[in-house]
């Protein structure tokens, strides 16, 4: 899906020390642990595309975003499906 550019706006949730050690190319790193500090980079005019290693924080940011209404996708299969 990433290489196929159908992803809008990709997002590794994982904190940063996780995500520099292994990330794919094109994804920006959005830690869930600073989604509430961070939330003024967050544009609501585009789809979010959140994944993690085991999609159990992917899921809990997705649910935070769609909250406050940013259009948001947990994608299937966490880290693993998008490398």
């Amino acid at each position: 899906m990433l290489a196929e550019g159908s992803m809008e706006k990709p997002v590794d949730v994982r904190r940063e020390s996780e995500y520099l050690s292994e990330h794919v190319l094109g994804v920006e790193n959005f830690p869930l642990n600073l989604i509430h500090s961070n939330f003024a980079e967050i544009d609501p005019d585009k789809e979010y595309f959140l994944h993690y290693k085991t999609r159990y924080r992917s899921l809990i940011a997705t649910s935070t975003l769609k909250a406050n209404g940013v259009k948001v996708t947990n994608e299937r299969g966490g880290h693993e499906a998008i490398k």
